[in-house]
């Protein structure tokens, strides 16, 4: 899963759903939904203290609104174990200097 290729559906009852299956294997495409969030606070609850990066992807730059609900999801669910959205098309897998850092602090005004 890549920040580039996911998509937040706030009504996808599974984790993750494979939206392309014949993908290349360094961009697979997948939807996902706040069950994500779920597990990423379990883990918190589980393995203790942490704090959470989350991509916004700009693959489509003209679904602006998709890009802050899944910004707005990602502080409602996580809360202060949001550390950082990384907005841009850049896998968190790679490193990030093609994209704008947005602190949570920053970008909410907190």
């Amino acid at each position: 899963m890549t920040v580039v290729s996911s998509t937040y559906v706030p009504s996808l009852k599974v984790v993750l759903e494979l939206t392309d299956p014949h993908a290349y294997f360094n961009d697979v495409p997948v939807n996902f939904g706040p069950a994500l969030f779920e597990i990423m606070n379990g883990m918190y609850d589980k393995v203790g203290s942490m704090k959470f990066a989350i991509g916004l992807s700009m693959r489509t730059p003209n679904a602006w609104s998709k890009i802050v609900e899944l910004g707005l999801a990602a502080e409602a669910k996580l809360g202060d174990r949001l550390d950082v959205m990384l907005l841009g098309n850049v896998s968190l897998r790679f490193s990030p200097l093609s994209c704008v850092f947005l602190n949570k602090s920053m970008s909410t005004g907190a």
